[in-house]
């Protein structure tokens, strides 16, 4: 597995880093994150629920003496006051703990977002590592090493802080963030190919299951991990419960669903629950195909389903499957042929599938 979740913003194609199970995450204190060294900060934007998030971490496989907790809360406090040192800087607001609140948050809601989230990724990538599969956030910030949930909450909580109005994006396997114009994949290293983020209007086009859901995103990711950890154990003593507690937080995630399914089997018939790459992919493969037998007009569906054949390797199903995702894109472009977003997300998929575009160069 490579260490950079990538993809190409704008086009189609798209590194996607796929977690056996869906990688949850994040780490967590003992004390209210509104409490913590408040002085430092202007925190008025703090509603990450990064205690909450640790405590599970905690339970599950973290430390449990409270020394210990309280030295990786600082770690990770140190962290995000770090980065929002240097947001604050670029944002011509010098020293975060000097700034003032109420222009900080207008400053950075008023910045353009590609900017921000440019600067942001290369800040944060210059500190930290990606793309670490399965480690929780305890361990994250002692190796550094961050995968699509912890990278997400750190940077969450950073803008958040400062007023930045945000959201949490789950995609089956992966969560991001979103802001007013624009969504940014916090582990994607910027290079003259890559961005750290995409046009809000190419969500359905680039994660064609996908749900804007808040920090709810982050608690699902925890309990996600806290099941992944007992499933390494070879346990199942709280397995359905885990997935249960993260359907609570992510009710229509096909994954978490389908595995939650096969975790109940599993402890009826006190077995170990075993999954692979290829299991988790043919769940959301079935989630694909019969969402395009309800609506044969959903060309998101299909296009899900040509990635997912071609990331199987059945080409000749994969072919098909875009094939009819253009045929769809055609009839809705020739009712509506003004609607530019329907011909770019045609164009890209054409581009993607090696043809000859539609669209001039630029577009």
């Amino acid at each position: 597995m490579e260490k950079v979740h990538s993809k190409i913003s704008y086009s189609g194609k798209k590194i996607r880093e796929r977690a056996a199970i869906c990688t949850g995450i994040l780490a967590l204190g003992i004390l209210n994150s509104n409490t913590i060294r408040a002085q430092d900060s202007p925190a008025i934007n703090q509603n990450v629920p990064v205690d909450t998030i640790l405590r599970i971490e905690y339970d599950t496989e973290g430390p449990k003496d409270l020394p210990s907790q309280m030295e990786i809360r600082g770690k990770y406090e140190d962290y995000v006051l770090k980065l929002m040192n240097s947001v604050s800087d670029w944002l011509g607001m010098g020293d975060i703990s000097k700034a003032d609140p109420k222009r900080l948050s207008e400053a950075i809601n008023k910045v353009d977002e590609r900017s921000l989230f440019s600067y942001v990724s290369k800040v944060y990538h210059n500190d930290f590592g990606a793309y670490k599969e399965y480690e929780p956030l305890i361990d994250s910030i002692e190796t550094k090493g961050f995968n699509c949930y912890s990278s997400s909450i750190i940077i969450a909580d950073s803008l958040g802080r400062m007023g930045k109005k945000m959201d949490a994006v789950t995609a089956p396997g992966h969560v991001f963030l979103i802001g007013r114009d624009y969504a940014f994949e916090t582990t994607t290293v910027e290079d003259p190919y890559h961005k750290p983020y995409f046009p809000r209007q190419q969500l359905s086009y680039e994660y064609p299951i996908h749900h804007e859901m808040g920090w709810n995103a982050f608690l699902a990711g925890a309990y996600i991990s806290e099941a992944y950890h007992i499933i390494t154990e070879n346990q199942n003593d709280g397995l359905v419960e885990a997935y249960k507690n993260a359907i609570n937080m992510d009710p229509d995630q096909p994954i978490i669903n389908g595995v939650y399914k096969m975790a109940k089997m599993a402890a009826k018939d006190s077995k170990p629950i075993r999954f692979s790459h290829i299991l988790l992919t043919d769940i959301e493969l079935q989630y694909a195909q019969d969402e395009a037998s309800k609506n044969p007009n959903n060309q998101y569906m299909f296009l899900l389903e040509g990635r997912l054949y071609k990331e199987l390797g059945r080409k000749e199903e994969s072919d098909k499957s875009f094939e009819q995702a253009l045929e769809v894109y055609d009839a809705k472009i020739k009712t509506d042929p003004g609607n530019a977003e329907l011909q770019i997300e045609k164009d890209e998929l054409l581009g993607s599938l090696g043809r000859k575009r539609a669209l001039p160069a630029g577009n």
